[in-house]
């Protein structure tokens, strides 16, 4: 083989590797990019009840509902004891 063949083969093989990175890279790219819309779309599920944060944010909704539930039992007293 003469030596411009072996030069045009090198670069040759050159183009090709490069052009199988770059492939590979923006394969990559592609799929965090996905990943990232996923989690923008669907936020993280919440915390376990028996997490101390969870239970400090939920802390007046629940103080709300045990005073209904007490308004209620107080206003049906009479139906029960009955």
């Amino acid at each position: 083989m003469s030596p411009e063949s072996y030069i045009l083969l090198m670069i040759s093989g050159w183009l090709l590797v490069s052009a199988a990175m770059l492939w590979g890279m923006l394969r990559l790219l592609n799929r965090y990019q996905l990943e990232a819309q996923l989690a923008e779309e669907f936020p993280a599920l919440p915390a376990s009840p028996s997490d101390p944060v969870w239970r400090r944010q939920h802390a007046p909704r629940r103080a709300k509902l045990r005073a209904r539930a007490q308004r209620t039992c107080q206003q049906h007293a009479h139906v029960l004891m009955s």
